[in-house]
Parts: structure tokens; C-alpha cells; sequence
């Protein structure tokens, strides 16, 4: 079939059933109308969001709450800035949003399928700009890249929607410079602090030394490494110089992260609570752990046949680098979300990696031996997606779900409810 035949096919199947041309969309990634499809269904998966009980302290859930509180109050232009600055948030997108579209509705859905928009449009480019770069035929391990890669920030992240847009907006800045040492959208990635999430702060500070030092892959190694080692953060010394150097408004916020007490505890509990799941304590390691191996691999057998190809020295060096300062910032309470940037930015790679060079014997036999294992990633990931994916996401299309907004059911809640009926 005719690439122009493709997209007019998942267009049009887009109406009758998203889920299709969501899976079309994947199945036609070098279709120029894929990324768009993909953003379409983020929309509609936004509207058609559900909340799950076992869900109940996601960010969501205050998100709707300040909708509902502000669509029931009167606002000026001056109150406006009261609440935003009583919010105590750096970041402006948010709140903007909430006041915005508090002054026509109250309906969760509105709110939820703007963030989908917003969203969508920086998922969709930033997952379909590396699966273009690939070329010929596919390997099962490329193809296990492509799969895990939109898992890692998955469309259901729109839940947490401040911090999880905030890192596609900064890797939509950051790709097409690593990918192909364009700066020009590198604006993208610097205003995600202000604009996105204030703990973009770091990332962007990060990338500016980057810029100004290239690709030293050796000094990065080895500061990859040390911050694996280092087990207690000086918290002290990091509070005395945040409290010397940044804006009062940043330092408040910033203050909930690195107060000593709040460190010490997520430090003395590794940041799980008694009741968390063993799958869902270490699947999220998977992904970590396979990537350090990898990278030591890479760094002992194969980065010397590689060291004057730009693309593979770029995006080595921006993997090491990124994720020591996931390393550092994972000590820290919800420091370790930060790993969604770096695993994203070291999958990518790893994505170009298999499909376009050839690798050292002992690294191939490394990925050939793990890889494996990424597919309990790939299974409990979805498992966490059944919380927030609604029966009508799956079924239902856009002409008929503004008439059954009351149905939003997750399919967690749903297969619970089954269960229940049939003991």
C-alpha cells in the first residue's frame, strides 16, 4: 500500500476506533502521518482518562480538585496572581491552564485532554524523530528498543502531567542537537524549567556544561561510575549553596526536596513505602541496570573503533552524563524520576546503536544475554497503564465518547469489579 493510502487509512480509522489507528500508527512509523495519529490518540486518551482506586494519590487527582475549587470562585486579573503565587509553583504552565479553562468548565475531561494536547504533540515527535533514524531491516533488538521506548514516559503519564511533559519538552530541545548537532531548538529544553517543571533547573544546567565541554566520554565514565559509589549526599553543603545562589521563589520549592529530615528518611527507606509491591520496587531497575552494563561495555570494548564518529561519541557521552546526574539525584526524595530522562536519551541510543553499528563480541553477547529481562519492563510498565486506561479508550471512538463521559471506567477497576462478581 501506497504511503499517502497509509495515512488516509489511519485517518479515517481514527474516527472509528483510535486503538486501531494508534497500532497502525506504530506499525507505519515512517509514515509521515504516524506522528500525527500518535498525538490524535494521546488527545482522546487524555479525555477518556480514567483514575483507578489504587490510584487515588496521583497528581491527577489534585489537578482535578483545583479545577473543580476554581471554576467555583470569582476571579480578577490581580487574584489570578495571588493564587499563582500562593501555589508556590516556579513554573507557570499549570497553573495558567488550571485558571484558564476553570472559567468555562469544571469537567475533568476538558482538563485531562488539554493536557493530552500538550503532551502528545512532544511524546509523538520525540518517539517518531529516533525511530526515524533507523534504517533497512529491523533487528529483534531494535525493534525491543522501539517498544520499550514510548514505555518509558508513557502516554498515561499525563497523569503526573507538570514533570513527565516536562521532560519530552526538554528532550525535544535536546534530540536533534545530539542527533545531529542542530542547536536551533536547544530554546526548548532551557525554558522547560520556567515554563514546565522547576527541577529542569538541574537537567538545564547539565546541558549547558555539555555544550561547553563536548564530548569528554572518558571524564564522563568515570563520573558515571563515582556517583554509583557515592552513598550519602552532603545535603548541608548542598542546602548552604542553593540558599547562596538561587531566586527566594525557586529556594521554597526546592526546600521540599532537600529538607535534611525528608533526605535522611527516603535514604534510611529507599524511598518505598511497607506496602509497595516487589515488582513494583525493582522493574523500573531493569531498565537501569541493563543500561549500566551496556555502557561499561561499551566504554571497554568499542568506544576506541567509534572514537571520530561523532553520532556514537555524542550520544555515548550524553547517556554517561545524564545518567550520573540521575545517580546523584535519585538520593533524594523524588530525585529518581530523573531516570526517565536518562533512560530515554540511553535507549534512544541504544536504538541507533544495534541498528547502525557493529558491536564488540562481548557487548553483543552482554545484550543478547539481558535483554531478556527487558520484557519484564515492558509487562509490569503496561500493568501500571491499566490504572489510568479507561474501557472507553479501548472501544470507543471520538464521535461517541462526548455522550458517555460517566463511563470512564478503568480497566483495573473493571477487571477488579469481574473478578468480584464471579468468586
Amino acid at each position: 500500500m501506497r504511503q499517502s493510502n497509509v495515512g488516509s487509512f489511519m485517518k479515517a480509522l481514527f474516527w472509528l476506533w483510535p486503538l486501531g489507528a494508534f497500532y497502525n500508527a506504530f506499525k507505519h512509523f515512517r509514515n509521515p502521518t504516524a506522528p500525527n495519529i500518535i498525538w490524535a490518540f494521546t488527545v482522546f486518551f487524555g479525555f477518556t482518562l480514567a483514575y483507578a482506586k489504587e490510584a487515588a494519590g496521583s497528581d491527577i487527582y489534585s489537578y482535578i480538585g483545583e479545577l473543580k475549587e476554581l471554576y467555583l470562585t470569582e476571579y480578577t486579573l490581580k487574584d489570578f496572581w495571588r493564587y499563582y503565587q500562593s501555589t508556590g509553583e516556579v513554573d507557570v504552565l499549570r497553573s495558567f491552564l488550571a485558571i484558564t479553562i476553570s472559567r468555562f468548565t469544571d469537567a475533568p475531561y476538558i482538563l485531562t485532554a488539554v493536557y493530552g494536547l500538550i503532551f502528545g504533540f512532544f511524546f509523538s515527535r520525540n518517539i517518531f524523530y529516533v525511530y526515524k533514524k533507523t534504517e533497512g531491516k529491523l533487528s529483534m533488538f531494535v525493534l525491543g528498543g522501539m517498544i520499550i521506548l514510548p514505555l518509558i514516559i508513557p502516554i498515561w503519564s499525563i497523569n503526573g502531567f507538570r514533570y513527565n511533559t516536562a521532560v519530552h519538552v526538554f528532550l525535544y530541545g535536546l534530540l536533534p542537537y545530539l542527533f545531529e548537532g542542530n542547536k536551533k531548538r536547544l530554546w526548548w529544553s532551557f525554558i522547560t524549567p520556567f515554563i514546565f517543571h522547576f527541577t529542569f533547573l538541574l537537567p538545564a544546567v547539565v546541558l549547558g556544561l555539555f555544550l561547553i565541554f563536548g564530548n569528554r566520554y572518558v571524564l564522563y565514565f568515570y563520573l558515571f561510575i563515582g556517583t554509583l559509589f557515592i552513598a550519602e549526599s552532603n545535603i548541608g553543603a548542598l542546602t548552604g549553596f542553593a540558599s547562596n545562589y538561587l531566586p527566594t521563589q525557586v529556594l521554597d520549592r526546592a526546600s521540599g526536596y532537600t529538607n535534611e529530615d525528608k533526605v535522611r528518611q527516603y535514604q534510611a527507606t529507599g524511598g518505598i513505602a511497607e506496602d509497595t509491591r516487589w515488582y513494583v520496587i525493582y522493574y523500573r531497575k531493569v531498565l537501569q541496570y541493563f543500561a549500566l552494563i551496556i555502557l561499561v561495555s561499551l566504554f571497554l570494548y568499542d568506544v576506541k573503533q567509534y572514537r571520530n564518529d561523532r553520532l556514537f561519541l555524542t550520544l555515548f557521552s550524553a547517556a554517561l552524563l545524564f545518567y550520573a546526574l540521575a545517580n546523584l539525584l535519585s538520593l533524594i526524595p523524588s530525585g529518581i524520576r530523573f531516570y526517565a530522562l536518562s533512560n530515554f536519551l540511553g535507549y534512544a541510543f541504544f536504538i541507533v546503536l544495534f541498528n547502525k553499528y557493529k558491536l564488540h563480541r562481548n557487548t553483543t553477547f552482554l545484550v543478547r544475554t539481558l535483554a531478556p529481562a527487558l520484557v519484564i519492563y515492558m509487562v509490569i510498565a503496561f500493568r501500571d497503564g491499566l490504572y489510568f486506561i479507561s474501557i472507553m479508550t479501548l472501544i470507543a471512538n471520538p464521535i461517541i465518547v462526548p455522550f458517555i463521559t460517566d463511563y470512564f471506567t478503568s480497566v483495573n477497576d473493571y477487571i477488579k469489579d469481574i473478578y468480584k462478581l464471579i468468586r
